[in-house]
């Protein structure tokens, strides 16, 4: 993955469903980027205790309105097109889309932009993956058919922290195996 420089600051993104989860689990790499010199963006739902600890880092904070389990079509579609938005404005080098939403709606959004260079976590599979009513199989489906499109960025390198979920990306056609990196999970 290569994500070239213009001489000016590098911008980078960060889209997630959650932020007292960056917090905890990725502020240090926000922290580090800002010392390197980077503009870096955080994009989640509002938190009044994670959204000053985010931005006392010199990160900007974009709330966005994603709720976690939503399934109404009109929210879901205003949140992909909040998330066009946010990336057409700020113009990042490097998108980091990380859970389920954020991936699928933001890595569709970046190829549709056309950012120069994503960075996908795929933090595990959910209550959908292991469900198994009607409803939960056609969501499914439907779920891996836009995960295939948002994945096969021209640029893009996709995080596991799972194996077996690797495996069943890379079955599916959803990921090229080439770009998808295994690392320890964080647990739960």
């Amino acid at each position: 993955m290569t994500v070239k420089s213009t001489g000016a600051p590098r911008r980078l993104l960060f889209l997630l469903n959650d932020a007292p989860f960056f917090v905890s689990h990725r502020l240090s790499l926000a922290q580090a980027a800002v010392r390197e010199g980077m503009e870096v963006h955080i994009a989640a739902p509002f938190d009044p205790i994670a959204t000053p600890r985010i931005t006392d880092t010199g990160a900007v904070f974009h709330d966005v309105p994603l709720r976690r389990g939503g399934q109404n079509l009109f929210g879901e579609a205003r949140l992909v097109l909040s998330f066009y938005r946010l990336i057409r404005a700020i113009k990042p080098d490097l998108v980091h889309a990380i859970t389920m939403k954020p991936v699928i709606y933001g890595g569709a959004a970046a190829r549709f932009a056309r950012v120069p260079a994503v960075v996908f976590s795929i933090t595990g599979l959910g209550h959908l993956f292991v469900t198994e009513t009607l409803k939960a199989r056609l969501l499914r489906k439907v779920v891996m058919a836009l995960f295939r499109f948002a994945l096969h960025h021209p640029n893009a390198r996709t995080i596991f922290q799972n194996a077996d979920d690797r495996l069943f990306f890379a079955h599916a056609g959803a990921v090229d195996p080439r770009t998808a990196v295994l690392i320890p999970g964080t647990g739960v």
